[in-house]
C-alpha cells in the first residue's frame, strides 16, 4: 500500500517497479531494457494456483483469469502441448524485454522429463541459448517437497542467453541481409562440426581464413566485422570461439602463475540421448546408491536437447535398477536379482493393464494403448479370471498379436460351451 501511495516519479527514481501482468504480455516493458531476468515459473501439474487461490479470491471479490495460466490442468483442458505453448509465449516477452548479450537464470523443480523437455523447447524456440544446467541443493525442505511422492529436494538451474545480433548496424553499412545471414550460418555450422579441443581452428583468425574459402577469395565482411559477430554472437573461451550449447561441455582451468593462458577441459555432462544411453549412465551413477531426488537433477542435467528418450527416468530405474525399502535408495541389483526386477516388471504391466481397463470401461475409447506385452500378459490374467467378453470387446478395437488372436478364439471357444 505505501508503495502504491508514492508519486509514480518517485517509485522510477528508485529504480523498483512492481506490476502485475501476464508474462505472455509485458507490454509496459519496452524492448531489450531488461539488464537480468530470473524466474521460477509454474511446472506441470505441480500447483493449480489459481484453484488453491479461489477460497480468499472468493473474500476478496476478485477472480484470476486462468486463460492464460501456464499449468497442466484437465478441468482447464490444458495438456503439455498447451503448457508448452503458453510457456514459450512467455519465454518470447522475456527475449523481446531482455538486452541483447544479457542472461535468463531460471530455477526448474518438476520430476516429469516431458515438462522438462516441453521447458527446453520452450526457451530454444524463443531464441534463447542454454548455456549451462546446473543443480542447487536448497537444504531446507519445503513442506510440499518432504510429503508429496515423487517430490524433489534438489532444484535444476538453466542459465540461458540472449545472444547479441548486429544484423542491424551491419545492414546500415551496405551488407546485404541475405550475406549476413549465410556468413552466419556458415560460422554456426563450422564451429558445431569442430572438436572442442580445437586449439587454431577456433580462433577468429582461423575462422576469417575458413570464410574466404567458402566465399572463394571475396569475404564481404572485413575482418574487424567478423570479429565483432564473433563477440556478439557465440562464446569466447581464451581467444577461442564456441556455440552456446557447447558451453556446458567445457570449463575452463586457471593454472596457477601470472601471465599463463587457461587450459581447455573437457567435462563429462549431457550425454543421455535414448534410453540405451540413460541405462548406462544411470549404471554409473548408482556405483553408490542414491535417493531420488538426487538421481533425477542430474539426470535431467546430463540430458541432451531434442533426445529421443519415451520414457520417463523414474520408469527406467523401475526396470532396470532396485529401491532399498529401508534407505529409500535406487542401487544396481546384485548377482541373483534378476527375478525381482522381473516380478516387478511383470506386477507393473498387469497394473497398466487394470487402469488401461478401467478407462475403457469408462469411456469405451482406447486413447492410448499400453505395450504389447502388456496387452498379451493382462489378455491372459482376463482368460484365467473367465471375462469372455470384456476380452472380445476390448480385442475388436486394438492391433492383433499371434497371441492376443490366440486368446480371442480361446475365449469365443469357452462362450460357445457356455450357450451350448
Amino acid at each position: 500500500q505505501r508503495i502504491l501511495r508514492m508519486p509514480k516519479n518517485n517509485i522510477l527514481n528508485a529504480g523498483i517497479i512492481i506490476s502485475t501482468q501476464p508474462a505472455t504480455h509485458l507490454v509496459e516493458i519496452p524492448n531489450n531494457s531488461i539488464d537480468y531476468i530470473f524466474t521460477d515459473p509454474p511446472f506441470g501439474s505441480n500447483l493449480m494456483y489459481s484453484e488453491l487461490n479461489f477460497l480468499w479470491e472468493a473474500w476478496l471479490g476478485w477472480f484470476t483469469d486462468n486463460k492464460e495460466e501456464a499449468i497442466v490442468n484437465k478441468t482447464q483442458a490444458k495438456g503439455v502441448k498447451e503448457y508448452k505453448e503458453l510457456m514459450a509465449k512467455a519465454f518470447s516477452e522475456m527475449h523481446r524485454v531482455l538486452k541483447p548479450g544479457r542472461w535468463l537464470t531460471m530455477v526448474f523443480h518438476n520430476s516429469k522429463k516431458e515438462i522438462y523437455d516441453a521447458i527446453q523447447e520452450g526457451l530454444r524456440e524463443a531464441g534463447f541459448e542454454l548455456a549451462s544446467v546446473n543443480i542447487m541443493d536448497k537444504e531446507q525442505r519445503s513442506f510440499k517437497a518432504i510429503t508429496s511422492e515423487g517430490a524433489v529436494g534438489y532444484d535444476v538451474v538453466l542459465n540461458c542467453f540472449k545472444p547479441r545480433k548486429y544484423r542491424k548496424s551491419f545492414k546500415t553499412e551496405g551488407i546485404e541481409e541475405d550475406t549476413i545471414d549465410e556468413t552466419f550460418t556458415f560460422i554456426k555450422n563450422h564451429l558445431s562440426h569442430l572438436p572442442l579441443d580445437a586449439e587454431d581452428e577456433r580462433t577468429a583468425r582461423h575462422i576469417y581464413a575458413s570464410l574466404v574459402a567458402h566465399f572463394s577469395g571475396t569475404v564481404p565482411m572485413d575482418f574487424k566485422k567478423i570479429r565483432k559477430l564473433l563477440v556478439g554472437n557465440f562464446k569466447e573461451v581464451d581467444g577461442k570461439f564456441f556455440l552456446w550449447e557447447q558451453v556446458p561441455q567445457i570449463s575452463v582451468r586457471m593454472p596457477r602463475g601470472k601471465g599463463k593462458k587457461g587450459q581447455l577441459e573437457l567435462l563429462w555432462t549431457r550425454r543421455i540421448r535414448n534410453e540405451a544411453e540413460a541405462i548406462q549412465w544411470l549404471k554409473s551413477f548408482l556405483k553408490e546408491p542414491k535417493e531420488w531426488d538426487k538421481i533425477q537433477v542430474h539426470f535431467l542435467q546430463n540430458l541432451t536437447p531434442n533426445n529421443t528418450l519415451k520414457k520417463e527416468p523414474h520408469q527406467i530405474l523401475e526396470e532396470n535398477f532396485i529401491l532399498d525399502e529401508e534407505t529409500q535408495k535406487w542401487r544396481l541389483p546384485h548377482e541373483g536379482e534378476e527375478h525381482i526386477l522381473r516380478e516387478l516388471r511383470e506386477r507393473r504391466m498387469l497394473k497398466d493393464f487394470e487402469n488401461f481397463v478401467i478407462e475403457y470401461k469408462q469411456r469405451r475409447k482406447l486413447k492410448d494403448l499400453p505395450s504389447l506385452e502388456t496387452l498379451e500378459m493382462g489378455f491372459q490374467k482376463l482368460l484365467e479370471r473367465k471375462e469372455y467378453n470384456l476380452i472380445l470387446q476390448v480385442g475388436e478395437n486394438i492391433p492383433k498379436s499371434r497371441i492376443l488372436k490366440g486368446i480371442m478364439l480361446a475365449a469365443k471357444a469357452r462362450l460357445n460351451e457356455k450357450g451350448s
